[in-house]
């Protein structure tokens, strides 16, 4: 049975265990993930970027500001491609399950 995680005033929170990691490098080429296995990942970077889970990253995909969190649902098996904003730097992709 699966118990929902609780904060101090005994109010439910939704929380996930995190996983495997990955870290791309983001620059101006596309860079593509090793394929996650969880339903959900959560992503970071410290550099505006782009991506996406279907097709090639390009800058009218989804916009991830640096240093902001982002999750998005997945299935076992996609890969995230990443496109850099304008400078370089790192994103990292870890599954949450």
């Amino acid at each position: 049975m699966t118990l929902l995680a609780r904060d101090e005033f005994g109010l439910g929170i939704q929380v996930a265990r995190p996983g495997a990691s990955q870290r791309l490098a983001i620059t101006g080429t596309v860079a593509t993930s090793s394929a996650v296995s969880q339903t959900v990942c959560r992503l970071s970077s410290n550099v505006d970027c782009y991506y996406s889970l279907i097709g090639t990253a390009t800058n009218a995909s989804t916009f991830l500001p640096a240093f902001a969190i982002d999750n998005a649902k997945t299935v076992s098996g996609d890969t995230f491609s990443v496109i850099s904003d304008g400078g370089t730097g790192f994103i990292n992709i870890t599954d949450m399950g």
